[in-house]
């Protein structure tokens, strides 16, 4: 009799479970999909993960991990774009677009590296864009830049944050407090840990050789153009519409598509 009240009891438990992932699941918002995706790359929500496929959702708290091989790029709501570089790994910890000033996104990388282009969230809201690491603080400015983990020393090469802009500017910030600006091809560094008499946040002129391009870094830049393309018409055509033409319809529409033929 024990014996089944306890299974009993244990199956509503498990039920209960059950039923307690299913609604998160479809409570869960999508933040982003994945755009493109080659090798071993998977998506972990709590204990359970998947494998990440083209058109794959990413949604709040999700770690995405890239294996050896494996590269990812993502591309959020706010068209901001994450390209993962091999053996990396990513969380989206925070991610609010409502166009509203509560908007907000705070990823961490974990481990490895990644190269990103800000969004409409740093462009609106800048102040609420970072991605931290476990020792350093990355606030977005609107920027392409690239950030890589360094977990251990190395040669010449101390363990740490190194922060590499391609345009624009960010704000390189230890736990601490102390902070550096890092501008258009200076890369910035936060130490793993801070050693009394060694100077601490540095800034370098030259591109360290760790920072490697990835193969989908192109399809990024491509991608970002063109999403900075369609913003531009939008708002013009919001500002000023555009009357449409007999036979031709919207004179940018069919000028896209005659771009496209």
């Amino acid at each position: 009799m024990h014996t089944s009240a306890s299974l009993l009891l244990s199956c509503r438990h498990l039920l209960g479970l059950a039923l307690l992932t299913f609604c998160l699941n479809v409570l869960a918002q999508d933040i982003g999909n994945i755009e493109r995706v080659a090798g071993p790359v998977s998506i972990a929500a709590g204990t359970v993960a998947r494998e990440a496929r083209q058109g794959e959702p990413i949604r709040e708290g999700d770690i995405v991990t890239t294996g050896a091989g494996g590269e990812v790029l993502i591309k959020m709501n706010d068209n901001a774009l994450f390209a993962l570089r091999a053996d990396t790994q990513f969380r989206f910890t925070e991610y609010r677009f409502n166009k509203q000033g509560s908007d907000s996104s705070l990823t961490h990388l974990l481990k490895g590296a990644v190269r990103s282009v800000s969004g409409l969230i740093a462009k609106a809201q800048p102040a609420n864009v970072r991605l931290t690491t476990p020792t350093a603080t990355v606030g977005i400015r609107g920027t392409d830049y690239e950030v890589v983990l360094i977990e251990q020393d190395s040669g010449d090469t101390r363990a740490g944050t190194y922060n590499l802009v391609n345009d624009g500017a960010t704000l390189l910030q230890l736990n601490n407090g102390e902070s550096i600006e890092v501008t258009r091809e200076q890369t910035g560094f936060a130490p793993a840990q801070i050693i009394q008499g060694v100077t601490r946040m540095l800034l370098f002129r030259e591109r360290p050789a760790f920072f490697r391009g990835g193969i989908f870094d192109n399809v990024l830049v491509q991608l970002a153009a063109q999403l900075l393309t369609d913003r531009a018409q939008q708002e013009i055509q919001r500002r000023l519409p555009i009357p449409s033409i007999p036979g031709i319809g919207n004179p940018l529409d069919f000028f896209n598509r005659s771009r496209k033929e």
